[in-house]
């Protein structure tokens, strides 16, 4: 059983709003428009954050269960949870401003919101100790829709449906140690539908909920102790989401030096294949196809 009386959204990267605008140096936040063509004439947007009170998103409460149940090495899982979604959703107001000749704006009033939504997630598979290991997962996503003012335009969100499967195999004969190779396919349906209110557009004005729609990923990952007498982890993945006909590779190292100290890199890249028009063009691959990284980081572990 799981409950809790507050709740923390998801941070988002920082951004900076001033005179109006939106900026950030942080390469995946992505600012939205700051013209619009307004009968016929190119006019600057002017942004502000109405925020709500902190109590507002703070004190929503959450609960949830889980149960599991294994026979031998087969094993089985089932969850339900309650709660807000992990990202505050957002609604928009315009107010067209004409203070002089030729002087004149679109104010946007932005407001945060909290929105609730149901989780339940089923998932069976086999394990076996230096072998195989396979598992399905079916996870549904029923949000609660709430009412907004009619003025503003906003995100509305639908049911969703995930189902994932995965198989991997531990390589008991490696060189590297402890290695398990592994293959996963997921496929995701609805989660987003066009925005709701008076002024809406071909696409939506805000950001898509899920990252990935239609998800093959080939992977290896494990470790060693004996490097030093220190332990050696890493994964290397490549995915490819056929709906956003994109790409995407993952590969993270970490190495722990002392008791408390970690250090650890990361490298993705990220990208578009094939000239085809994709299913989803404006999704996660889509849009920051060219945010490759590079991290490298340490860390006190206390």
């Amino acid at each position: 059983l799981f409950g809790s009386p507050v709740f923390i959204p998801e941070f988002g990267p920082e951004f900076e709003l001033r005179e109006g605008k939106f900026s950030s140096p942080n390469p995946f936040f992505r600012p939205p428009s700051q013209v619009v063509n307004f009968l016929g004439v190119d006019t600057p947007l002017r942004y502000q954050i109405v925020y709500p009170n902190e109590s507002e998103i703070a004190m929503n409460p959450s609960y949830g269960f889980s149960m599991h149940q294994e026979w031998g090495n087969w094993f089985a899982r089932s969850s339900y949870s309650y709660k807000p979604m992990n990202q505050l959703l957002m609604g928009v107001e315009f107010y067209f401003q004409h203070a002089e000749a030729g002087d004149q704006s679109v104010s946007v009033q932005v407001y945060p919101r909290l929105q609730y939504h149901q989780l339940l997630a089923l998932e069976a598979g086999f394990a076996e100790i230096g072998g195989w290991k396979t598992w399905v997962s079916w996870l549904s996503e029923v949000p609660e829709n709430e009412e907004v003012p009619i003025e503003w335009t906003y995100q509305r969100t639908s049911p969703s449906r995930l189902v994932t499967f995965y198989v991997g195999r531990d390589l008991a004969s490696s060189p590297l140690g402890e290695t398990q190779a592994y293959l996963c396919f997921s496929k995701l349906e609805g989660g987003d539908i066009s925005d709701g209110g008076e002024f809406t557009a071909r696409y939506s004005l805000f950001e898509k909920r899920y990252q990935f729609h239609e998800v093959a990923a080939l992977g290896i990952q494990g470790g060693r102790s004996s490097l030093f007498k220190r332990n050696l982890r890493w994964n290397f993945r490549f995915a490819f989401d056929q709906a956003q006909r994109g790409v995407l590779w993952l590969s993270d190292l970490s190495y722990q030096m002392a008791n408390h100290w970690q250090i650890s890199a990361s490298l993705d890249f990220l990208g578009l294949v094939g000239s085809e028009k994709a299913q989803v063009v404006d999704g996660f691959l889509g849009q920051y196809r060219a945010n490759d990284r590079v991290q490298l980081k340490v860390e006190y572990v206390f």
